[in-house]
């Protein structure tokens, strides 16, 4: 072709024509007709040629083509090596076509072939022509790579390049922003995006611009600088809705670092309505939300979260935390499982794990309460967390370990006492203290509904459930629990020591009043005994506690038919309280020689039995029974560890 081309010239074909004018004697014309004739002959080869070679690009296209429709159905289909194979081949028939190459490069990443991928795009881009429409996206695609490698220099260099080529178009400029702003090269990033701000005029674009210099000022420390760029942000008219939103949200984040909560709140309002699908800004309206107003208000804005948002292990630990102080008992349940799922996906998060705890502790199952705790036991942090200690606390008092749970609380009671008094919060009752009622108690006299047996009760909220959160109220439920697990570890000086101080501020808190009673009797002083218990009857007679320990009492006194009667309807109701009910009524059958009797209701006491202890502390009283061995003295359930147990729990006197 380049032959023909150049014989068409008119000197060529002259200087070529004489020596054929010599080979042909017989044509008897002259020598600028044989010229002519000679140049028709050249444009005749030289169409030919053209057509062949079309032809021949025509049927390479056609097959490249073919090749790259293959190609793609098999990355449709995940058979990415065959895919690979096939863009490969198609790549090299046309390389001037850079979409090839690009779909190859992210066939390639997607088997992990990085350094492949980015050969592929290099090879196109090289081949390229600088007016084609690919180039831009073939560049962001490779910086996109040289991160995903590490080699954020490397990509750096080629969205600026991407710049340099196509300074209109604002896709590179962010991501160039974001690759200095993931180094901390907060200085590169301003500049960048205040480039992009003196080069394009849109609304959008600007207010996009001043939000993240606000955040890359925020990042570097300039807070001013920060409060005052995304206050551009927020003046700058006509933003795109979702964009808006995101600016309010930053904002009112900006806020709150400046302890203007109110502005906050109102900030976050705005960014939800304007994006009523970002369930990220709902999620941040209910926690703003419950720390200023508590969980009840947050409710409505959480829900939003969890429906946009099921799965984030932060929004469920939220809503485990706030649907459980709900007095709606599906709210609760939802609470416990929303919790389960979230220590699920997320098991190395402590404070998942005690929330996780806390729950399981509400919904009396303290064995895997305490498992999750033991997780917790060894890791520093933890050790210093007042409510860590209390959850421990209530486990093992649930699983009837008092002399452990008596050491838990007094850990706990030395931590909340020095920390500072924090403020009444709106919530109605603490956290911790809605998750460890253990011995929820009607004043009207309904049952406890654990099956703990030192349960700690507050005139029917639990242990320290008086509408406070903070230290105060921490100390008050550690305070609380160690004076009801003196009493059930056998340490009652003590225990009248912590129980008279707790009642001279709770002076009608019937738990404290009966456990002191009990402290007293085991103590000697039978009178005094009599005497506080006489004021918790005249609190609450029909009390399960009081009509319980009533009953004890009388039988330590030697009143077993008084015990015996007073107990029995107590004995025959469920609730948590029936173990030890029909333990004080064994107790008396045996006192009066009603062994058969007795055998029945201890049985009865052994099949209801949830704890180690407890079990072995039945099947010991039956063995002797059996044996013909004197009873010991009457007490209620609690605690008592095989013979064969080298334990402090095991040798102390019980109430």
């Amino acid at each position: 072709m380049r032959l023909a081309s150049h014989c068409l010239r008119s000197d060529t074909a002259g200087r070529i024509v004489p020596p054929a004018w010599w080979f042909a004697p017989c044509l008897h014309r002259g020598r600028d007709e044989v010229v002519d004739v000679f140049k028709r002959f050249l444009f005749m080869l030289m169409g030919f040629l053209l057509i062949q070679s079309s032809c021949r690009r025509s049927q390479t296209g056609r097959r490249a083509d073919d090749l790259y429709r293959r190609g793609l159905a098999a990355a449709r289909k995940g058979q990415l090596a065959r895919a690979e194979a096939l863009l490969e081949q198609a790549s090299g028939l046309v390389p001037k076509r850079l979409g090839m190459w690009r779909s190859l490069a992210k066939v390639r990443v997607g088997l992990g072939h990085l350094d492949e991928a980015v050969q592929a795009l290099e090879r196109g881009l090289s081949a390229s022509r600088a007016a084609d429409s690919e180039r831009y996206p073939a560049l962001l695609d490779l910086a996109a790579i040289r991160r995903r490698q590490g080699k954020d220099n490397a990509a750096a260099a080629v969205l600026g390049q991407a710049i340099d080529e196509q300074p209109g178009k604002v896709q590179a400029y962010w991501r160039l922003g974001a690759t200095y702003e993931a180094h901390s090269q907060w200085s590169e990033a301003s500049g960048v995006y205040r480039k992009l701000l003196s080069q394009h005029t849109s609304h959008g674009i600007e207010a996009d611009a001043l939000s993240r210099l606000a955040r890359v000022a925020r990042r570097s420390g300039r807070m001013e600088q920060s409060l005052s760029s995304i206050r551009k942000a927020l003046a700058v008219s006509g933003v795109p809705a979702m964009l808006r939103s995101r600016i309010e949200a930053q904002a009112a984040s900006l806020l709150l670092l400046h302890k203007e909560a109110d502005a906050a709140l109102a900030h976050l309002r705005k960014s939800v309505a304007l994006d009523a699908g970002n369930g990220r800004n709902w999620f941040s309206l209910a926690t703003l939300l419950r720390e200023r107003m508590g969980c009840r208000a947050a409710l409505p804005a959480l829900r939003k979260a969890l429906q946009l948002m099921p799965k984030a292990p932060d929004v469920m630990r939220l809503g485990a935390l706030c649907l459980g102080m709900s007095s709606d008992s599906k709210d609760r349940e939802r609470s416990y499982h929303l919790a389960m799922d979230a220590h699920h996906l997320n098991p190395s998060d402590d404070a998942l794990t005690l929330l996780t705890a806390e729950l399981l502790l509400a919904r009396q199952q303290p064995g895997q309460a305490k498992a999750l705790l033991d997780g917790l036991e060894g890791k520093p942090a933890w050790k210093a967390n007042v409510r860590y200690w209390l959850a421990r606390g209530r486990a093992l008092q649930a699983l009837d370990r008092h002399l452990a749970a008596y050491h838990a609380y007094s850990a706990a009671v030395a931590l909340a006492a020095a920390q500072p008094v924090q403020p009444i919060q709106p919530d109605g009752a603490a956290w911790s203290a809605k998750a460890g009622r253990s011995g929820q108690m009607a004043r009207g006299g309904g049952l406890s509904q654990s099956g703990q047996s030192g349960a700690v009760v507050t005139n029917g909220r639990g242990a320290a459930g008086q509408g406070m959160r903070g230290a105060a109220s921490m100390l008050d439920q550690a305070l609380a629990g160690q004076a009801v697990e003196a009493v059930w570890s056998g340490r009652y000086r003590r225990a009248t020591v912590l129980l008279t101080s707790l009642l001279r501020r709770r002076k009608d808190d019937i738990t404290l009043l009966v456990h002191l009673a009990v402290a007293e009797a085991m103590l000697g002083r039978m009178g005094r005994a009599a005497r506080i218990l006489g004021r918790a009857e005249r609190l609450s007679p029909h009390n399960g506690l009081v009509v319980l320990y009533r009953a004890w009492l009388s039988l330590r006194t030697g009143r077993t038919k008084v015990a015996l009667e007073s107990i029995r309807d107590l004995a025959s109701r469920p609730g948590a309280l029936r173990i030890q009910a029909l333990d004080v009524m064994g107790q008396a059958l045996l006192r009066i020689g009603r062994k058969d009797e007795a055998r029945t209701v201890l049985n009865q006491a052994l099949g209801l039995a949830r704890t180690k202890a407890k079990k072995a502390y039945f099947q010991s009283m039956l063995q002797k029974i059996g044996t013909g061995q004197p009873s010991h003295k009457p007490t209620p359930a609690v605690s008592r560890r095989p013979s064969s147990a080298k334990s402090a729990d095991a040798t102390r006197p019980r109430p």
